[in-house]
């Protein structure tokens, strides 16, 4: 009986190992089959990975990113989303991976300048006639 296994038309040695593209990896078994897997690949750190063709993996070639809507946005920066709302990536806890989708907030809005604080109307219901300020009492209500 022969010690090889035949694939692909070439003939490999028993416990052979030969690979049939960068992601393939195969190996001629002692009972002369042979059985191959495909690479594992990590979790891409970014939401639009291409497939180059040397690479076996999904490359980010813009680097790590998320979405903010349908928006793609860079990792490591606060991007104004609109004139309400920035929005960031954030990472897994542990990890360099991020969440694909983005943290989004609404930043506090700047407390007024004391020139626009609205100031009391000077009508006669707060002020009495002559410009003194008017109390009213609780007790003079009938």
């Amino acid at each position: 009986m022969a010690r090889v296994c035949v694939y692909g038309g070439n003939t490999y040695r028993l416990l052979e190992e030969f690979r049939l593209s960068r992601c393939e990896r195969c190996r001629c078994e002692a009972n002369r089959e042979v059985y191959c897997s495909i690479s594992g690949c990590p979790a891409p750190h970014c939401v639009n990975p291409t497939y180059e063709p040397n690479h076996c993996c999904p490359i980010c070639k813009a680097g790590p990113n998320c979405f903010a809507g349908s928006r793609v946005i860079p990792a490591g920066q606060r991007v104004n989303i609109d004139e309400q709302t920035v929005c960031y990536c954030t990472y897994r806890d542990g990890t360099w991976h991020t969440h694909p989708y983005a943290t989004c907030e609404q930043p506090p809005q700047p407390s007024p300048t004391p020139d626009a604080r609205i100031k009391p109307s000077r009508d006669e219901d707060t002020y009495g006639k002559g410009g003194r300020t008017y109390i009213a009492r609780l007790d003079a209500i009938p």
